[in-house]
């Protein structure tokens, strides 16, 4: 950039007069500018309601096309002391009724025969340091054996060092997957040892067949004695011997044993399913207890209501940007005018320059209208239900024009619809087909939601894999405009420079003659 002169020779304020220049020259940039800042306005303004068709298309997957929330059975118990129990989807309306349980399912569990150590031991200091433990070998195979749901073993191997405390070696059990707790208590002077499952799965492991007529049946020395198998198996002497467990006794490691609907069979845990039935048992009895399943009326008619509610909300926003006019008044700020505002004018012109960028956009509006016909139009499955319309389940369209179709729920009829046929009023939202006609409401909502993303991502990107401007309309748009830019901004910095070129040559220019005129001047007084 050349020397600048600021008027000293003319006496005029070059500067102001080349920033007024300037300013006329400018002011194609600002519109261009002003319609960059609108693109983007627009962008966030599409990609907002993408999100929320986005986020509806989803809701909708996983709520009212879902049998397990349509479908939603609650289960009563006649005793819900001794039984509780819930059901799913599946569980039909078959009731279950269980006439006995004769034991409940427990965890395996063991303990030291003796106590461990002398009558100083510290479960917190090394086991090296401590009496009862001189024999401890560090590279003795040490094994804990439990068994999984077919039987089979499965060992756990472990490696413990003399400096080791015996907490800190509970504590590496504890943290394996041996499948056990352990824990050492300081009065006994013993550590115990149970399974973190319940059952019996020690095949070895086997109740005795019954015999009434010997009193002394099942047990050890009678005539049909138990075989025990036992679940926990350990290996090594620093188990067998340093902590007492060589001849330990178990208990628990049992089945839950019952009778339901005439059918006597066991469970490992106390909590198991049939038929879509979760039932846990909580004590033995041997008097009946029913389990009556029925619709879940209120999940239902919460799921129905949450799909309503989201659906007039994202019908409500969109109509409100279709409809809302445009403030010519109001254009985007330049920086110029932006520092001439305080943030909070300045804030409030722009929510004001904003408004009614989408007013009557085509994508939306006709997306918007096949969501209501989508809704209106009767679906024929070719089932047997009465359940065909949104009307015949009690959820119409408000009366109020300037609503624009927002749902209205009349609930007494819905749920009467609910707890009449569910499974209908289920197929209404989710039934499939091949065609229009034969689609539940809510699977054409989701595909026309489907088409509406991805016309909305071509033409504003944020979604469908649209994420970089020459992917999408508008971005293309915007990199055209910043090319513009870009160009305007370096002919305006050339523009400036030849008014800096002209107004110096002209300041050295008026120099050159003031110098002269001087020059002269001088000479004739001198000659005066």
């Amino acid at each position: 950039m050349g020397i600048r002169m600021a008027g000293m020779a003319s006496g005029m304020d070059i500067q102001e007069i080349v920033n007024n220049l300037m300013m006329a020259e400018r002011m194609p940039m600002n519109k261009m500018l002003r319609e960059q800042q609108t693109i983007n306005w627009k962008m966030e303004s599409y990609r907002e309601i993408n999100t929320k068709f986005n986020t509806f298309r989803n809701n909708i997957f996983d709520n009212v096309m879902r049998a397990s929330t349509m479908l939603a059975k609650t289960v009563t118990s006649s005793n819900s002391n001794l039984v509780t129990a819930t059901g799913n989807s599946t569980v039909g309306n078959t009731t279950m009724r269980l006439s006995e349980v004769k034991q409940l399912a427990s965890a395996a569990s063991t303990a030291s025969t003796g106590s461990i150590g002398g009558a100083d031991f510290d479960p917190g200091k090394p086991i090296g340091e401590q009496p009862g433990f001189e024999d401890f070998n560090e590279d003795d195979e040490l094994t804990i054996t439990t068994y999984g749901p077919n039987g089979e073993p499965v060992p756990t191997e472990f490696k413990f060092s003399k400096d080791q405390s015996l907490n800190q070696i509970l504590q590496q059990i504890n943290s394996s997957n041996a499948g056990v707790t352990a824990f050492y208590d300081d009065v006994s002077k013993k550590v115990s040892f149970s399974r973190t499952e319940t059952g019996r799965f020690n095949p070895d492991n086997v109740d005795p067949m019954p015999d009434e007529s010997d009193p002394d049946n099942g047990e050890p020395g009678g005539s049909n004695p138990v075989v025990r198998g036992k679940e926990i198996e350990f290996a090594g002497d620093f188990f067998l011997k340093s902590l007492k467990l060589e001849d330990a006794m178990e208990s628990g490691g049992q089945n839950a044993k019952f009778t339901i609907n005439g059918l006597t069979t066991e469970r490992p845990t106390n909590t198991f399913t049939i038929s879509g039935m979760t039932i846990t048992l909580k004590e033995t009895f041997d008097n009946e207890v029913t389990l009556s399943p029925s619709t879940n009326t209120d999940e239902v008619f919460d799921t129905i209501k949450a799909f309503v509610d989201e659906y007039n909300e994202l019908l409500a926003h969109v109509n409100g940007v279709l409809t809302e006019d445009r403030n010519r008044n109001y254009q985007p700020l330049t920086d110029e005018e932006r520092e001439a505002l305080s943030e909070r004018e300045a804030e409030k012109w722009e929510d004001l320059a904003r408004q009614g960028l989408l007013k009557n956009d085509p994508i939306l509006r006709n997306q918007m209208d096949r969501l209501r016909s989508d809704l209106y139009t009767p679906i024929e499955t070719g089932m047997d239900t009465v359940f065909k319309h949104l009307s015949a389940i009690g959820i119409t369209t408000s009366a109020d024009y300037m609503e624009r179709g927002k749902l209205e729920i009349n609930e007494d009829k819905l749920r009467a619809a609910i707890e009449e046929d569910a499974e209908g009023v289920f197929n209404l939202f989710a039934a499939d087909g091949d065609t229009f006609a034969e689609k539940g409401l809510a699977r054409r909502l989701r595909d026309t939601l489907d088409t509406a993303i991805t016309q909305v991502a071509e033409r504003a990107g944020g979604l469908r894999g649209k994420v970089a401007n020459h992917q999408f309309t508008l971005g293309k748009n915007l990199e055209d405009l910043n090319t513009r830019i870009a160009n305007f901004e370096r002919r305006l910095e050339q523009r400036e420079q030849r008014y800096w070129s002209q107004f110096t040559a002209m300041e050295k220019a008026i120099h050159q003659m003031n110098s002269q005129s001087d020059f002269i001047y001088a000479q004739l007084f001198n000659q005066g």
